[in-house]
């Protein structure tokens, strides 16, 4: 499909959207309507995948979205499309589903680390169980803060949202990610996300934002991902673990099955299957944890989810098709995360 223009193109990001509250599994399926996003639509069947290109490659944002009886031959045709245009295709931060269709094709298979999973309905038991979180929260309840639920429509319109996620990024030491990591995921405007602020009162200034939490449902497991979470510099201690409190009781309450904060990239928490990479790739791996860590927070990202005692951690893959997996590939994969790309405007097909 080629791009499209004005209420087109809104159409087509509606379109996306009915796609992904139809049939979104993967834990990253609601994140192809942010921004800097390209949309393919298959021909033959209600699907789309959301993809960046970078080179010769299409980084596809985990797996096609469709009916799950036709996830293979959804895949094959958004290959032959990447093919027509002298491209290959990568699949980042895929599932089991999709190892399961392509890997007996002679697809490769990577492991790219693993994301940790809760159970809602187990939370209060864990918290219960858990006294330095409790304290944690106790810490901020006690100078003053406090949550309150935000719509999309609210954050957007919210200067507060914006200030925060401003100050967050300038004490990030490097320019911040895109792709699965895209901070200006609010820029989406769609309902669907449910948004916790940390909230505390400062005399005159009125209420102050101090961190805000942002998820996005994951509609056939019947849960949500913690896609941002964004923490002002002078937020005290145990604010963030308010927002996730408030996130878990929320979604106990409404029966969700799911919670996920992402993947973590060169986790430590799928060793069976980070042992199979190629020799290459483990070592390009432990450099990149090593030297990046610094400055992303690998290793902080991973202990702060282990200390909060997900019920399981689930590997992610990286899927190209071949019998090797080539160095071209984990740097078209790292391009769509760290390199300045051209923000797509929506709707922006092929």
């Amino acid at each position: 499909m080629m791009g499209t223009h004005g209420n087109s193109r809104q159409r087509s990001q509606d379109y996306v959207r009915e796609l992904v509250l139809t049939y979104g599994y993967h834990a990253n399926a609601y994140q192809v309507l942010n921004p800097g996003m390209r949309h393919w639509f298959s021909s033959h069947d209600p699907a789309v995948v959301g993809y960046v290109k970078r080179g010769c490659w299409w980084v596809a944002a985990g797996a096609p979205i469709c009916d799950p009886a036709n996830l293979l031959q959804v895949a094959l045709e958004f290959q032959a499309a990447a093919q027509r245009h002298r491209c290959r295709v990568c699949y980042c931060f895929a599932e089991q589903p999709l190892v399961d269709c392509l890997e007996p094709l002679g697809h490769k298979v990577i492991a790219l680390g693993a994301q940790p999973v809760w159970i809602p309905d187990h939370w209060p038991h864990l918290l219960q169980s858990h006294r330095s979180l409790r304290q944690q929260i106790r810490r901020a309840q006690n100078k003053g803060v406090y949550i309150q639920t935000f719509t999309p429509a609210q954050a957007m319109a919210d200067m507060r949202f914006q200030d925060s996620l401003r100050l967050w990024l300038q004490h990030k030491p490097l320019a911040p990610m895109g792709f699965l990591a895209e901070p200006r995921a609010l820029e989406a405007g769609y309902p669907d996300r449910l948004i916790w602020g940390a909230m505390q009162r400062q005399g005159d200034e009125g209420e102050k934002l101090l961190a805000f939490l942002l998820s996005s449902p994951v509609p056939r497991r019947s849960g949500f991902l913690v896609e941002q979470i964004i923490r002002h510099p002078a937020a005290p201690n145990g604010a963030v673990e308010m927002l996730i409190d408030a996130c878990m009781r929320e979604l106990h309450r409404r029966g969700s099955e799911y919670l996920t904060h992402g993947p973590v990239a060169l986790s430590r928490y799928a060793p069976w299957a980070m042992a199979s990479n190629p020799w290459w790739m483990r070592g390009l791996m432990q450099l990149t944890r090593r030297h990046l860590g610094r400055w992303y927070g690998f290793q902080t990202l991973e202990s702060f989810r282990v200390r909060l005692r997900p019920n399981r951690w689930e590997p992610v893959y990286a899927i190209v098709h071949g019998r090797r997996f080539i160095p071209a590939a984990f740097y078209a994969m790292a391009g769509a995360f760290f390199r300045p790309h051209r923000v797509a405007d929506a709707g922006d097909t092929d």
